[in-house]
């Protein structure tokens, strides 16, 4: 859906998910705004959500955190979203996903 209107909206890339059954993942969007008149930061953070979740399925952890980093101080605050990306990075930094991992979060529930 976001490749039809991403000429007209900013959205920023939040996670790549398979829901329970699938291992093929979609890659999940929030809208922010118009992209026309859109302010500095809404572009800003459409660029650095996507090098986040880029450095995230490259298992560049510090990295992933430091863009994600950069995307709550965008936003002005604490996001859920973006929270949920960086404790997942954490996770990772310290025990890593198997060798196979393809950067896909598989959910075990609907």
């Amino acid at each position: 859906t976001y490749d039809r209107v991403k000429g007209e909206f900013v959205g920023r890339a939040v996670d790549v998910v398979a829901v329970k059954g699938r291992r093929e993942g979609v890659l999940l969007y929030n809208l922010r705004c118009l992209r026309d008149g859109a302010p500095q930061t809404e572009l800003a953070l459409e660029q650095e959500s996507a090098r986040a979740l880029d450095c995230y399925r490259e298992r560049r952890w510090d990295d992933a955190l430091a863009a994600w980093q950069r995307c709550q101080e965008l936003l002005g605050g604490d996001d859920p979203a973006t929270a949920l990306m960086m404790a997942r990075c954490r996770e990772y930094r310290d025990a890593p996903p198997p060798a196979d991992w393809n950067g896909v979060w598989v959910a075990t529930t609907k």
